[in-house]
């Protein structure tokens, strides 16, 4: 009879203590954040992040208005002092670059639409940025009709 209590108390505390080491790895899995890479060294950058988009991927991407009409291609982005990207300079109008009106939009007034593809088949770009999506067009709340009623963006050095 001890014998049998005896080998109920060795399974009883074997049942515990794997349980508890299970629970112990589980928890543990739980607390420790996953290994990123790091993506600065000694000042510079080694990798972009997914959060991330360069601002060349942005140059001649298609503007369209609220409704859906094509008004313009991106030919800049506006940064502020601090580095800090405050605007897109748009080209409206004119024919293969003659007679076109540049408009520095807000970017706060500029919404990305981004796809899911890597590679965007018209122009060949394939790049990762945004969760590895690509912007696909901007959109914008101005029709053609007030971009080319609005003020001429002036650049303090002309190309």
């Amino acid at each position: 009879m001890q014998t049998a209590n005896l080998r109920n108390m060795r399974y009883l505390f074997a049942t515990f203590v794997l349980g508890t080491v299970a629970l112990s790895a589980v928890h543990a899995q739980e607390t420790v954040p996953p290994a990123e890479p790091p993506f600065t060294t000694n000042g510079f950058f080694t990798v972009q992040q997914a959060n991330q988009m360069l601002a060349s991927n942005l140059m001649n991407t298609h503007v369209f208005g609220p409704t859906g009409d094509h008004i313009g291609d991106v030919e800049d982005v506006l940064l502020d002092n601090d580095g800090r990207a405050i605007g897109i300079v748009v080209g409206v109008g004119g024919f293969l670059g003659l007679a076109q009106h540049d408009v520095a939009i807000d970017l706060d007034e500029v919404e990305f639409m981004m796809s899911n593809a890597v590679e965007n088949t018209t122009t060949g770009r394939g790049y990762a940025g945004w969760d590895s999506g690509q912007v696909e067009f901007v959109q914008v709340p101005f029709t053609q009709e007030q971009l080319e009623a609005a003020p001429n963006f002036e650049r303090l050095d002309p190309w």
